[in-house]
């Protein structure tokens, strides 16, 4: 890559840096391979060697080379049973790792577009299509697209198709060659072709002579970017998605990960030990200059059994005073302790004369609300603690988060 595209695409990098917590980079059909075949139905411990097998069959290098995953499918009439198979040369993996290591680049995560079509198929589109109907899934890129033929939940073709001029025609004449194709094979024909564009002027690519029906599915209408962005950044959320990273990246990773956990971790101690010596000092300073009080009155005060019973209301006073002052420490000290990483509080208040609280917040997920909600419910003095509300919003990008809001009393008095 020259020196001045590097340059330059890593000032536009810096932007993104600002904004992006994960990377996840998409490798396109075109790089991977795609199989479909059977095998025999045999016991589960015999069942993953002769898919390895099938798999080493079907590919041109040891399977030792190749990142893959692959689901099997339910036994047919004549005793085989489906297997789909995804997988990457660890070679091409490397060559693109290399494209992005000058600009800093280490992917959280490496899904293929194969894979992401087929989510977006299930996610968005499968529950209103005819069971037993094959479908035409289609994503539309610049002078190419990815072509899916799939069967309720099983994939059955994958193909990869690209045009040299810039008429569409040329494109859906190719289309329309491998749909032809996939009928020579499986003697059955699709009943729709659903195309994955970001508007629906996606369709008006397809002549009116197009020999299927055509829909476009849009889960996000409006967006600027290709839904196959916008559903890799979705479907990490929920893990759905195959990770191909290679072993050398995937450990490259985990050490960024473990240096950041540590920094975390030591903040973390810091604001802890600040945290009980500001606690300390309160319960500390307030006793010391008491006895040092006492002692100065009892010396002297000729009247000692009059100046200790005011002494010990004084103490009492004093105690009570004490503990009104530092109960809102002890409150902010045990919300620091419960809250997890993920977790923004956005408003927190504390009614000191009712002994309640209310707070309110955004989350990653909805797992992470549950652990800080069951975490408060473990620290002293924290009582009655409830999730009164919880939402989840989508926010720009198509990442979504969960608003929340948690109640609970705290202290001696009683909740509301």
């Amino acid at each position: 890559t020259p020196p001045q595209e590097v340059s330059a695409f890593q000032s536009r990098l810096a932007g993104f840096r600002k904004e992006a917590n994960v990377w996840i980079y998409i490798v396109f059909r075109q790089a991977a391979f795609v199989k479909t075949f059977t095998v025999r139905d045999l016991p589960d411990e015999e069942l993953g060697p002769a898919i390895v097998k099938a798999i080493q069959n079907e590919v041109p290098f040891l399977v030792d080379e190749l990142a893959y995953h692959y689901s099997v499918g339910e036994k047919r009439a004549d005793g085989l049973k489906p297997v789909s198979m995804c997988g990457i040369a660890k070679s091409v993996l490397r060559e693109h790792a290399a494209r992005l290591e000058p600009f800093g680049i280490v992917p959280a995560r490496t899904v293929l577009s194969t894979d992401l079509l087929f989510w977006l198929y299930q996610r968005y589109a499968a529950q209103k299509t005819r069971p037993g109907g094959i479908f035409l899934l289609i994503q539309l890129l610049p002078q190419h697209a990815e072509l899916l033929f799939v069967e309720g939940g099983r994939l059955l073709q994958s193909i990869w198709v690209a045009q040299d001029g810039t008429s569409r025609e040329p494109l859906i004449g190719t289309i329309e060659a491998a749909t032809s194709a996939f009928y020579r094979e499986f003697r059955r024909r699709p009943e729709k072709a659903l195309v994955f564009g970001a508007n629906v002027q996606a369709a008006s690519l397809f002549s009116p002579q197009f020999s299927m029906p055509v829909e476009v599915v849009s889960p996000w209408p409006g967006l600027p970017v290709s839904p196959i962005v916008a559903a890799a950044a979705e479907a990490d959320q929920t893990g759905a998605i195959f990770d191909f990273i290679l072993p050398e990246v995937d450990e490259k990773r985990k050490e960024e990960a473990v240096k950041t956990g540590w920094s975390k971790f030591l903040v973390s101690i810091f604001f802890l030990a600040f945290s009980i010596f500001v606690l300390s000092l309160a319960r500390i300073l307030p006793l010391a200059g008491e006895l040092a009080w006492m002692r100065l009155r009892s010396s002297q005060s000729s009247e000692a059994v009059k100046e200790v019973k005011k002494m010990r209301q004084k103490a009492i006073e004093l105690q009570s005073f004490r503990e009104k002052k530092l109960f809102p420490l002890e409150f902010l000290s045990g919300i620091r302790e419960a809250i997890p990483v993920g977790i923004l509080i956005r408003e927190l208040n504390y009614d000191g004369s009712q002994a309640v609280f209310s707070l309110r917040g955004v989350a990653l997920n909805q797992s992470l609300v549950d652990q800080f909600t069951n975490a408060l419910t473990r620290v002293p003095r924290f009582r009655t603690v409830t999730l009164e509300r919880v939402q989840s919003e989508q926010e720009e990008g198509g990442a979504a988060s969960f608003q929340f809001e948690i109640k609970g009393a705290f202290g001696e008095g009683e909740a509301l």
